[in-house]
C-alpha cells in the first residue's frame, strides 16, 4: 500500500483552543434511556459556553450554521457513504486518530459526534486515548467512571459512567479515573469486546472513538484493525510526509481508512469548505 502526503494548500489557522471551562458533575440520578440507548445513563449537558465566546470552537444548537457545523456535516455525509453497506439494526464504529499530538484529532471526533447527534444520528462518543484524555474536559464534563473501570471489570453489565445528553442525543464514555493500569489489560480480545458493547448502546447508530495517535501508542492501532472505517487527522504544514507513511505503515491492516486534511484552504473556486476535508480514502480489497 503505498499513499504519498502532498500537502497543496495554504494553512489557515482555526480558532485557538477554548479555554478551560468549568467542568459540571453529571446527575446523580439516572434518567431515562434515549430511545435508542439500552442502558439508562446519567444525564449531562453539553457546555455551549465556549462557542458563545470564541464561535468554531464547538458545534452547537445555536451555531449549525457556522462554517465548522457546515464541515462537519460535509465529513459525515461522506463517512455516511461509507457506512450504508452496514448490516440493519447494526451501530458502525468510527476510530479518529492521528499520526502524532496535535493534529485535531479530538476537536474533531467531538465535533463531528456533535454534528451528528444533532442531524438524528444516534451518535455514542468514546474517550479511548488513555493516555491523555480530553474529551469530557471539552464537552464541560469531569472526570469520571469510564472505559479503564470497565476493563477492569469487562463482565459487569452494561458500561460504567455512560452519560447521556437528550438535547444532542449523545451518549458519552469518558477514559476513567484509573487509566494507567487499563492500558495493559486492552488486549485484542478485550478490544473486540468493548467495541461490541459500545455498538450495543446505539444500535443503527455511530460509535466515534477518539484514541490515541498512533505512532505515540499502540493503542490506537489496536482499535483501529478493529473499527468499521478509520478517520486520520493530518494537519496541512504540520504533520510531516514521513509520520503520515509511518502511520499509515502501521494502519495497513485497516479495512477502510480515509484521511482528513485539517487547516487547509483552497482557492475561491473549489467546492471545498476551508479547513476540513476528505484527502484522500483507501478501501481494501
Amino acid at each position: 500500500m503505498s499513499l504519498i502526503f502532498r500537502a497543496t494548500c495554504e494553512l489557515s489557522p482555526l480558532p485557538p483552543e477554548p479555554p478551560p471551562v468549568s467542568r459540571a458533575e453529571p446527575a446523580t440520578a439516572p434518567t431515562a434511556p434515549l430511545p435508542h440507548c439500552i442502558a439508562a445513563p446519567l444525564e449531562f449537558r453539553v457546555d455551549e459556553a465556549p462557542a458563545a465566546r470564541l464561535p468554531g470552537a464547538l458545534v452547537t444548537r445555536e451555531a449549525q450554521g457556522t462554517r465548522l457545523a457546515e464541515e462537519m456535516r460535509l465529513v459525515w455525509r461522506r463517512l455516511r457513504q461509507k457506512c450504508a453497506d452496514a448490516p440493519r439494526g447494526a451501530a458502525r464504529v468510527l476510530v479518529v486518530t492521528s499520526a502524532e499530538p496535535g493534529e485535531g484529532k479530538t476537536f474533531t471526533a467531538v465535533n463531528l459526534a456533535l454534528a451528528c447527534g444533532l442531524q438524528g444520528v444516534p451518535v455514542l462518543l468514546a474517550d479511548a486515548d488513555l493516555f491523555r484524555p480530553s474529551v469530557a474536559e471539552r464537552l464541560g464534563v469531569a472526570p469520571g467512571t469510564g472505559l479503564a473501570e470497565w476493563l477492569a471489570e469487562p463482565d459487569a453489565p452494561g458500561l460504567p459512567g455512560l452519560l447521556a445528553d437528550p438535547a444532542y442525543g449523545l451518549l458519552l464514555a469518558r477514559a476513567g479515573e484509573e487509566t494507567a493500569g487499563a492500558v495493559d489489560r486492552l488486549t485484542h480480545d478485550a478490544a473486540a469486546t468493548l467495541l461490541d458493547r459500545l455498538r450495543a448502546q446505539v444500535p443503527g447508530g455511530l460509535v466515534i472513538i477518539d484514541t490515541p495517535p498512533v505512532l505515540a501508542a499502540g493503542l490506537g492501532t489496536l482499535l483501529a484493525e478493529q473499527a468499521d472505517t478509520v478517520l486520520l487527522v493530518v494537519q496541512a504544514r504540520k504533520t510531516g510526509a514521513a509520520a503520515v507513511r509511518a502511520a499509515l505503515g502501521l494502519l495497513e491492516g485497516v479495512g477502510d481508512l480515509t484521511l482528513l486534511l485539517n487547516q487547509a484552504t483552497h482557492a475561491a473556486s473549489e467546492n471545498r469548505f476551508g479547513s476540513y476535508y476528505p484527502y484522500a480514502t483507501r478501501a481494501k480489497g
